[in-house]
């Protein structure tokens, strides 16, 4: 009934297979996947994302939960009547991994559960773990193994992940650096951080989006200042926030520091990332980096930069061609132009 198309709800934090890092989305997929996914085709088959900003639930399981619960009546609201969807959840399944997957069993009520049973085990030392065929009493379970390639830590799967999703449609298609294979990046030319160095920002202004942290260190200061140094130079998640009352809303022109409670995030709609390459505190502007398009973000109606705990890696950082250089991640916070 629905076209041969199916829906996905990607729970993977670290290492999705049609978002970016610290993202859950939901996505509709009318074609096989052979490859990893470029970020014009994740735009393709986007339909609704989350901004966790970890890179693990774990670290903020009620954040998780409200993000799935968003998601999913994201799910029930599409129009295609029967498809079917598919829910790819954290590859740990030891301790409070093995809860979350409780969790999401809870949420989603599947019915049919696949273990993908890799040469890790799943169990921990005491032999406790998640056991596909005996955590289900009601639902169809099926065990397969698999064979995997050489393996990358989760690490440099991000790295490669994020590079794709920033990098990729900066490159000319005669650049040899290749993000989507096996091994560590090899990029001696630094041509992955000149790109992102030299993309054209957006210039947005303070009043015309909200900003805030996931980061419970950074909000217990309570300072703007703070948040904004937390925010320069690292990724942030481009997201709408609706009126809650929960916290401080966006208004329509936005300006104000937002505190994102996690009951929060099953409202607050992310549709990609940025960089913020930098902050001038005189002229209050952010300069943010984002494969999205001008068409993209007022199409969405962004109003919150969020940040969270993924950094841009160090392979997309460029530090130009002398040390004394320095990073290309700077902010102007006073009239003498000092550095952030």
């Amino acid at each position: 009934r629905s076209g041969g198309a199916v829906a996905v709800l990607d729970l993977d934090l670290s290492q999705p297979e049609l978002s970016p890092p610290g993202m859950m989305t939901l996505s509709v997929v009318r074609s096989p996947l052979f490859a990893p996914m470029s970020s014009s085709s994740q735009r393709d088959t986007f339909v609704e994302g989350r901004y966790v900003g970890q890179v693990t639930g774990r670290d903020d399981p009620g954040r998780y939960v409200a993000a799935i619960r968003g998601l999913l009546g994201a799910y029930h609201s599409l129009e295609e009547e029967g498809m079917v969807l598919i829910v790819n959840t954290e590859a740990t399944v030891k301790g409070l991994g093995a809860e979350l997957v409780g969790a999401v069993r809870d949420v989603v009520s599947p019915t049919s559960v696949i273990q993908l049973m890799g040469s890790t085990s799943t169990c921990d030392d005491d032999g406790s773990g998640w056991d596909v065929m005996g955590y289900y009493d009601d639902v169809k379970c099926h065990v397969i193994p698999v064979v995997r390639p050489a393996h990358l830590s989760c690490a440099l799967s991000r790295t490669r992940i994020l590079g794709e999703y920033f990098c990729a449609p900066l490159l000319p298609s005669s650049s040899r650096v290749n993000l989507s294979g096996g091994g560590n990046i090899v990029d001696p030319r630094a041509v992955l951080s000149e790109a992102l160095a030299s993309a054209k920002p957006f210039c947005i202004s303070f009043d015309d989006v909200g900003y805030g942290t996931l980061d419970d260190g950074v909000i217990a200061q309570n300072e703007e200042r703070t948040v904004l140094e937390a925010l320069n130079g690292h990724i942030v998640g481009l997201c709408h926030c609706p009126p809650h009352d929960d916290a401080s809303s966006v208004s329509k022109r936005g300006g104000r520091r937002v505190v994102v409670s996690a009951s929060m995030t099953e409202d607050v709609r992310c549709f990609g990332l940025g960089i913020v390459r930098s902050i001038d505190l005189v002229k209050r502007l952010f300069f943010v980096v984002t494969p999205l398009s001008v068409d993209d973000l007022r199409a969405r109606d962004v109003n919150l930069l969020l940040g969270g705990s993924i950094s841009v890696p160090l392979e997309l950082l460029w530090r130009g061609k002398f040390a004394s250089q320095g990073l290309a991640y700077q902010a102007c916070c006073d009239k003498e132009e000092e550095e952030m």
